[in-house]
């Protein structure tokens, strides 16, 4: 590891990216998510892919003065990386550590990772669920929580097989972690997924997907993992999307529950969400039109 100075910026970087600080910050890059306070953009370049994570603390008053007492968002997730990475748990690789500082605190914090040649867990093909579940209990047996484990913060590569943790956020490190921490934990992914899992675990499960669904009905007008918008005739739905090829694939070689009901019937399609949108405003469905047919 490195520390160099580069146009005002201190920065953490390793060895071979070095040289790419200054093509990453000259690009502009495509953008994948903007906000008043963080931006975040993928670069292509001749030695790979990158994505340059920029929080921008300077835009709102007084927010750069807090991090003279504590580290920033970057700062944390760069060492959370460093020792993930010291207990062997695969992860996007993160290279450099940028901050800038003034007299007046951390004005902007610069994270690079690179890319992985990957597909999010929900939308692979051909996982195999004990690959999912051998990875979890290697981030188990090394002491790795990840508190908000969910198929969006895992990347998977079929070719070689490759499954990687994405989103360090909400990831704890412990000494060891109790019986009562590991069921949790395979509770809120088994909560997701259709994997094998004891009984009691896969009514927690139920449970707790239900209770989700219903906090996160109130999002069902935007475009997220949850709900999707979809176009039927004259009117703009937003509904559940379709179960992915994992979870389908994971159910018919399991015979399980989601392509067979208690009474060996093929259960109905999700019911989409009684909401649309006609003529630019929202109007409320009758029940019998958000009946699975």
């Amino acid at each position: 590891m490195r520390r160099v100075e580069i146009d005002g910026i201190r920065w953490h970087v390793q060895p071979e990216a070095e040289p790419l600080i200054h093509q990453l910050l000259q690009d502009a890059g495509r953008v994948i998510k903007e906000a008043p306070a963080k931006r975040i953009t993928c670069h292509t370049l001749p030695a790979g892919t990158f994505y340059v994570k920029r929080y921008r603390h300077a835009a709102f008053p007084f927010r750069p003065v807090k991090f003279l007492f504590k580290p920033s968002q970057a700062a944390q997730e760069w060492q959370l990386a460093q020792d993930l990475e010291a207990r062997a748990i695969p992860i996007v690789r993160h290279v450099a550590l940028g901050e800038r500082w003034t007299w007046s605190g951390l004005q902007e914090s610069i994270l690079i990772t690179e890319g992985f040649d990957g597909r999010m867990l929900h939308e692979a093909e051909g996982v195999n669920p004990a690959d999912v579940l051998a990875f979890l209990a290697r981030m188990h047996q090394h002491g790795v929580l990840q508190e908000d484990l969910h198929p969006g913060n895992l990347l998977v590569k079929l070719s070689p097989l490759e499954i990687r943790l994405v989103d360090l956020h909400g990831t704890r490190l412990l000494p060891q972690l109790t019986p009562a921490q590991r069921d949790d934990n395979l509770t809120v992914l088994r909560s997701y997924l259709p994997i094998q899992v004891p009984p009691e675990i896969a009514e927690r499960s139920a449970r707790l997907r239900q209770q989700r669904f219903f906090e996160r009905s109130k999002r069902c007008f935007r475009h997220n993992r949850d709900f999707v918008p979809r176009p039927i005739g004259t009117l703009r739905w937003w509904i559940r999307p379709p179960a992915s090829v994992f979870q389908v694939a994971d159910a018919r070689r399991a015979g399980g529950p989601a392509t067979r009901n208690r009474r060996g019937e093929r259960p109905r399609a999700s019911p989409p969400m009684c909401r649309a949108l006609w003529r630019g405003t929202s109007q409320r469905v009758p029940p019998s039109a958000c009946r699975g047919r």
